[in-house]
């Protein structure tokens, strides 16, 4: 027909082509796309929001803990009081296992000779907020071997220095390490306190451990460098997520117009050597 002749092309201006992919991407616009590319991208959207779990769960558990309790105690006052004496100690049950099964008979650790005490419930919200933490650290270190983390790009590190960024890169151990946010102080405080299950033969020294433990390692001066640490590493993976996000709509754009680019003529400006050419 003659009519159809006539039919010119759609002429779109790569600059000003339409966004087809929103906030929240619709798949289904791109049913031509191979399966193992639409698995892809879902894999990808899904770690993305693992992630944002996570971090939320670890930033606001800690934040909602610790202001639950400084609550409670500013409507309460001070609560009681427990001896350290009397405190379980890490490693004690197995310590006593170890002991019973190598000698054959019972034993008990040598009791703390440090007379102070602690608040009960200032004990009880630092043992949760250290559960949470520590929970936190096995999700983290669980995500990195199945590659929950593997859409990081050496582009989400631009804001670190130059001299930062030659060591650390998204594959590295120093990052991994970093980034599954391990509760350094709650292990040093286990070792510490650990060790004087087995043996406590100078009471300045015992005294000046458990001092350092339940007067700093296990006060608000610990949960505020946890927090700090949460709070830095929880911004970085917003900033993370955020880039992702932007490349996944991005890509999801690209192929959308690919696809549908069967009748379309793309204008665009014509430069030779640099320099812009009439059409």
């Amino acid at each position: 027909m003659a009519g159809e002749d006539n039919v010119q092309p759609v002429v779109l201006d790569a600059h000003c082509a339409p966004r087809h992919f929103g906030l929240v991407p619709d798949l289904k616009k791109l049913g031509h796309l191979d399966d193992d590319l639409i698995e892809s991208f879902h894999w990808r959207l899904a770690s993305i929001v693992v992630v944002s779990v996570l971090w939320a769960v670890l930033l606001f558990g800690t934040l909602f803990l610790t202001t639950s309790y400084l609550y409670d105690f500013a409507l309460h006052g001070d609560d009681e009081r427990i001896a350290l004496k009397e405190l379980p100690r890490p490693f004690d049950a197995l310590c006593r296992s170890l002991h019973q099964l190598v000698h054959a008979e019972p034993w008990a650790p040598p009791p703390l000779r440090y007379g102070g005490t602690i608040g009960a419930r200032w004990s009880k919200t630092f043992q949760r907020i250290q559960a949470v933490h520590t929970y936190m650290f096995l999700a983290n270190i669980l995500g990195f071997m199945i590659g929950v983390y593997n859409w990081v790009k050496p582009v989400d590190l631009f804001r670190l220095p130059a001299f930062v960024r030659q060591y650390l890169h998204p594959r590295s151990k120093v990052f991994i390490f970093l980034c599954v946010n391990p509760p350094v102080l709650s292990y040093l405080r286990a070792w510490i306190i650990g060790s004087l299950v087995f043996v406590s033969p100078f009471e300045i020294v015992e005294t000046a451990l458990v001092q350092l433990v339940y007067h700093y390692l296990t006060s608000f001066v610990s949960t505020a460098l946890h927090l700090g640490l949460t709070l830095a590493l929880a911004i970085f993976w917003a900033t993370a997520v955020k880039s992702e996000w932007a490349r996944i709509l991005k890509e999801l754009d690209t192929l959308w117009r690919l696809q549908n680019m069967g009748s379309m003529q793309i204008v665009g400006e014509r430069h030779v050597l640099g320099k812009r050419r009439p059409r």
